[in-house]
């Protein structure tokens, strides 16, 4: 088989095994190994966005797990304490996704490599503290009674609603980072790894090419956070 051949084939994997997941449920009647694949999917949004930083702009951040945490319970929060439903309360995690990405992006602007690694670890540290302490995060314990998501009258309240609606989201992430990769602003990132002088030269502010992958990450990770 010729190089360019194998080339084509693989580039229908990504879409395949998508589509392997989408019947995935067909042949798996459990409830837990459909709730991991649920968490699975969620993960892979959090990668995504990690992607932008990591992968693209060549820059350590540990602290995923703490914004992941933060999308969760702003979500739940807003729905159990103000009395919002799920589509509403996205407005407040993306919000809480922006002002964490611009928080930890300018750090990013003084520290690097394994200094900016310990920075967002010590946030992770943080924000795990207050969430499983705090009286009104429900300390250890979490919260409950959280309203499913809903469309019109049909509620997302089993196991595979819930599967298909993740899937969907996970489908919208994947678009979303494919579009951004092959932007101006993927290029912008994979330069800010690269050849950061080359970009300067070119006029693009490097900070704000910084922060915005890590906005970007954060966005993608709380909105993962208000799904789990």
């Amino acid at each position: 088989m010729k190089e360019k051949d194998k080339r084509s084939i693989l580039k229908y994997i990504p879409l395949l095994m998508l589509g392997m997941i989408g019947i995935l449920p067909l042949f798996m009647t459990s409830n837990y190994y459909q709730t991991i694949c649920c968490q699975a999917m969620l993960y892979a949004v959090v990668a995504l966005g990690l992607n932008f930083i990591v992968g693209l702009s060549g820059l350590m951040t540990l602290g995923t797990a703490a914004i992941y945490g933060l999308g969760a319970y702003t979500s739940a929060l807003c729905c159990t304490k103000l009395g919002m439903n799920p589509w509403a309360a996205l407005v407040p995690v993306l919000f809480m996704g922006w002002l964490i990405g611009k928080g930890l992006g300018y750090p990013s602007l003084r520290v690097q490599g394994v200094y900016l690694s310990l920075a967002t670890i010590g946030f992770n540290e943080i924000v795990r503290s207050f969430l499983t302490n705090l009286e009104w995060t429900g300390s250890g314990t979490g919260i409950r009674n959280i309203e499913p998501y809903r469309i019109g009258d049909f509620a997302f309240d089993t196991q595979i609603r819930s599967y298909y609606l993740i899937y969907a989201v996970l489908l919208l992430f994947i678009g979303i980072a494919w579009k951004i990769v092959n932007s101006r602003w993927g290029r912008a990132f994979v330069a800010v790894k690269d050849n950061p002088e080359a970009l300067q030269i070119c006029g693009i502010d490097i900070a704000n090419v910084k922060i915005t992958a890590f906005t970007l990450s954060s966005v993608f990770a709380v909105v993962a956070g208000a799904m789990y």
